[in-house]
């Protein structure tokens, strides 16, 4: 049995008018307010009070929900008279909304949209915005739409809470741009991304990622870029509680002339030529007595040749170092289509002295209709002359 009973006049029904009297100025609830009623209304019975005591983290949290009630009602005034929601300073100065250090609300940067927040006297943070203007807990879980997580924690402690215990989020991908610059230095900046407290830039140049930047700025300047390079970038924003996704991948090229022979200059032997007539290749003591040479034996003809992809309309030259031993050498270079029909333009036919040594270079030549494969050919006879360094430039 209940040693308290309820008096027939005073059903738990009758609650919610009590509780309601119980409301403060600001429309939170407090335990002074609440204690003062009681002294007021003086005709509860112990049960009562206890029951009410028992309601009063209810209670509070439901004040919390009715003051950003009041929030929603001032931030559509505002909207009906400034065309912009506001954030809860410029509410109060306004006289939209009494003064309270338990309310904090901000908006987007052009006042279309807003996040509110309030602090229950049970110690728990609500939230309501434009877009879901219902109260609701704002649980660690939770993130609204309107404002960045940064202006949410700045949000709660305004209002009294503590952001510190709220979980970091790992920031949102930067998107990134790059350009070549008229320095010919890759030039890559990115947006800010939310929460992010730094940046890791990573390029790749045909050779696989790598981090060239870590940095807290939005831009970088990772790399001089030669004729012919190319490089890719991504950027990461990151943040205690980790790194982003990568951000999109740019691309950064330099046109020039780039060679596109393989082992130009035979260190690994005959791979990636096709050479015949009688002839060697082993390493030879000119021009500074680096890597191998071709040497054409004397009274034969030696064919050097190597296909590659190309596309229509590409400008090229070829270029080789030779040095003719015993006897004036004859050398004759030209280039072949797809077909195997030969570019008009870029013959080159040269005689060479015996004993001398000379850099030949074609006449440029560019990639006609049809084009998906260009072969050059050098023709050496029919004398001893020594090959190296035959190379083929096209613009890219």
């Amino acid at each position: 049995m209940n040693p308290h009973p309820i008096p027939p006049s005073i059903r738990l029904s009758s609650l919610p008018r009590v509780v309601s009297t119980f409301r403060s100025e600001s429309g939170a609830f407090d335990l002074p307010s609440i204690l003062t009623g009681v002294v007021v209304v003086g005709v509860l019975t112990a049960g009562v009070l206890t029951s009410v005591f028992g309601v009063i983290p209810f209670a509070q949290d439901k004040g919390a929900m009715q003051d950003l009630a009041a929030v929603r009602t001032a931030e559509g005034v505002a909207k009906a008279k400034d065309s912009a929601f506001v954030t809860s300073s410029s509410l109060v100065w306004s006289s939209y909304l009494p003064a309270s250090d338990k309310i904090a609300a901000e908006t987007d940067a052009g006042g279309s949209c807003y996040t509110a927040v309030a602090l229950s006297g049970s110690g728990r943070l609500f939230y309501a915005e434009s877009t879901s203007p219902s109260a609701r807990e704002l649980t660690n879980s939770e993130m609204p739409a309107c404002v960045s997580d940064t202006v949410l924690r700045s949000l709660i402690d305004r209002a009294g809470g503590d952001s510190s215990s709220r979980p970091q989020v790992v920031p949102a991908a930067p998107v990134l741009a790059a350009q070549l610059g008229s320095d010919n230095w890759s030039h890559v900046s990115w947006t800010e991304a939310d929460r992010a407290t730094s940046y890791r830039v990573e390029s790749n140049d045909g050779r696989g990622w790598t981090t060239v930047a870590d940095t807290t700025n939005l831009r970088n300047s990772p790399a001089f870029l030669f004729e012919g390079d190319t490089f890719k970038y991504r950027v990461y924003a990151r943040n205690p509680s980790g790194e982003s996704p990568a951000s999109n991948t740019v691309t950064v090229h330099r046109t020039g002339s780039i060679n596109v022979f393989a082992n130009s200059t035979f260190d690994q032997g005959e791979e990636g030529w096709t050479i015949t007539g009688p002839h060697t290749i082993a390493p030879e003591a000119w021009l500074g007595g680096f890597g191998n040479v071709v040497s054409a034996q004397r009274g034969s003809t030696v064919t050097i040749s190597q296909s590659v992809a190309a596309s229509v309309g590409e400008s090229m030259h070829a270029s080789v170092m030779v040095e003719s031993q015993t006897d004036d050498t004859h050398l004759y270079m030209r280039f072949l289509d797809s077909s195997g029909a030969e570019i008009t333009g870029g013959t080159q036919d040269t005689f060479i002295a015996k004993g001398s040594m000379h850099a030949i270079n074609t006449p440029e030549v560019t990639a006609p209709a049809g084009t998906a494969r260009v072969t050059v050919t050098m023709v050496t006879g029919v004398n001893t002359a020594m090959t190296d360094n035959f190379q083929l430039f096209i613009w890219r």
